[in-house]
């Protein structure tokens, strides 16, 4: 894809090497977004343009090692540890070198020359290297990694019953199947962190993307890797129930928006007639009427 295509949707298909602004830039439907709107509209509504959080940032930059790691050359850069250079009028080390005027003089000079580039600690990307280096070490993330033909591969397509452009961005693509890479800050907790944040949509909404794009099923897996030490690594494809229920939620999701398209209007959540606790959280006993 050229550079002319910032900011307009290309031709339904596969592309690989597309620059992650360039992917950004095209005009269509992620699931980070659509995910939103099972919420409500207003979340949908603004979803877009929110700052990452550290968690987030981390985990980018652990994609970026794990799958691009020439890429991560060109994007980031480790911010040197001035503090060890900052000195007081007398020559020794103060007590708080990052509130100096100096050090920020030094920041602000290493910002300025890399301002093509993300800055990130040196702690920051020693856990994410730890965490690239636990994937290598597992034998089935090592295979996954191997066995792909593409990483990072875009795709841009139309469905079918809304008409309405979907977009994403496979982080392995290989031969009949495709893997998702996630962190966690415990691998004890996916199924949690995946129902939590709606990941079934994602594996549904990119399946379906694919089988358009390619004309053949594949089958979706997730790798984790833990943020922590030790660092642990789980891969296994997605199972039945779990894609079954993200796909009736993308398609439902994908009708929300349509309609509200169509009428302009995005509300918030449903007001219940009287809130009440969950069940599980009451106590087993019988009120009197």
């Amino acid at each position: 894809m050229s550079t002319d295509a910032i900011g307009t949707l290309p031709e339904p298909g596969l592309y690989y090497h597309v620059p992650p602004a360039d992917y950004f830039a095209w005009p269509a439907e992620h699931s980070t977004r659509l995910r939103a709107i099972l919420t409500s509209p207003a979340h949908y509504a603004a979803a877009e343009g929110r700052e990452e959080t550290a968690a987030q940032r981390l985990g980018t930059l652990a994609h970026c090692l794990g799958l691009e790691p020439l890429a991560a050359l060109e994007r980031y850069v480790v911010l040197p540890d001035f503090t060890a250079e900052v000195r007081d009028a007398k020559g020794n080390r103060p007590r708080s070198p990052r509130s100096t005027a100096e050090y920020r003089q030094r920041v602000a000079a290493f910002e300025a020359q890399h301002a093509d580039k993300t800055i990130v600690s040196a702690a920051d990307y020693a856990q994410a290297a730890g965490m690239c280096r636990a994937l290598h070490a597992n034998a089935t993330a090592r295979r996954l990694l191997g066995e792909a033909r593409g990483t990072e591969v875009s795709l841009a397509w139309i469905d079918a019953e809304t008409g309405i452009a979907c977009k994403a961005r496979v982080d392995l693509l290989g031969d009949g199947m495709f893997c998702d890479l996630k962190t966690i800050a415990d691998i004890t907790r996916i199924g949690p962190q995946s129902a939590r944040f709606g990941y079934r949509v994602q594996a549904a909404m990119y399946r379906e993307g694919l089988r358009t794009t390619l004309g053949e099923a594949v089958v979706p897996w997730w790798m984790f890797v833990a943020s922590e030490r030790p660092f642990c690594v789980q891969a296994a494809p997605v199972g039945l129930a779990t894609l079954t229920q993200g796909a009736a939620e993308f398609h439902a999701a994908l009708r929300r928006v349509a309609e509200c398209r169509e009428t302009n209007e995005w509300p918030g959540p449903v007001t219940p007639e009287q809130f009440e606790d969950p069940a599980w959280s009451l106590p087993e006993f019988q009120f009197e009427s």
